[in-house]
């Protein structure tokens, strides 16, 4: 399928299952382990304009139906990623979707005008979940600097300023809609008593993330990715019922490196067994 039919680049999807930004690195650490031709597309970690480096505390604490991520996802900066990866991302012909964060518009944009006609780089994903007060400026300011299929992955707000959010978004250049960034967790240490905040994932949020696309799908006219706590292929099903066009898989990966496979396989297997019935 296109996932961005409306942009002149297009984005072809040849398989339902995406992997989710964070959880399967840049791609090249499972090249020689997973079948990435069974992989929708790879949406990378999320890369800064400059390096991140790994926070002091502990990044991930796990809770009863998935975990809160602690502090900024370390990544090697934009130069890096240009130099080391995206030459061999030319080379699969599985699509590459470069997640991207910053602090202020300008960020985002300068990060997609580097990015304009490199080689390897089939997308951008926009993580607004930090600024998500400036979506629309970032997505304005993204569309001016590239041409490239933009995905805006927004956080959980409350319903009518989420539904503002979205059609200003759209206006503002979006392709495709990633639903939903995690949205904040806390976790309170027993032994010291400190109060630790996180980003929750897992299928502690699927319900929550199955809800607004069930109520986005029907308001817009661009694809829907469904993002959040998608650990099976009836799971994925959920989505795709709710009006989802593809879906991303996350936490399932830090458990199973062949999650995004073997939902894909599982989701053909369901077909094929619907079709004979």
């Amino acid at each position: 399928m296109d996932l961005a039919p409306h942009n002149p680049y297009g984005l072809a999807i040849k398989h339902p299952v995406l992997t989710a930004a964070g959880c399967f690195g840049y791609g090249v650490e499972y090249a020689h382990t997973v079948a990435l031709a069974q992989i929708g597309a790879i949406v990378t970690r999320s890369t800064s304009l400059r390096p991140i480096r790994t926070s002091q505390r502990p990044r991930i604490i796990e809770t009863p139906a998935g975990i809160l991520s602690v502090g900024q996802w370390p990544n090697p900066g934009l130069n890096y990623v240009l130099n080391h990866y995206a030459p061999t991302w030319a080379t699969w012909s599985t699509p590459v979707i470069l997640s991207i964060v910053g602090d202020s518009p300008d960020d985002y944009a300068t990060i997609a005008r580097a990015l304009e006609g490199v080689e390897g780089i089939a997308a951008l994903e926009l993580n607004v979940a930090t600024v998500a007060a400036r979506a629309k400026s970032v997505t304005k300011a993204v569309r001016a600097a590239t041409q490239l299929p933009l995905l805006i992955k927004l956080p959980l707000l409350d319903e009518t300023t989420f539904d503002q959010y979205v059609e200003e978004i759209i206006d503002a250049g979006a392709d495709v809609l990633t639903l939903l960034s995690p949205p904040h967790g806390l976790h309170i240490d027993p032994h010291s008593g400190e109060q630790i905040e996180g980003w929750l994932s897992g299928p502690t949020i699927r319900s929550v993330t199955l809800r607004a696309v069930a109520r986005t799908a029907p308001r817009v006219s661009i694809p829907i990715v469904g993002c959040g706590g998608v650990m099976s292929a009836e799971d994925a099903q959920q989505f795709f019922a709710a009006g989802a066009k593809v879906v991303q898989v996350g936490t399932a990966l830090l458990t199973d490196a062949f999650a995004v496979t073997r939902i894909t396989h599982d989701l053909a297997m369901l077909e094929e067994s619907n079709r004979a019935e």
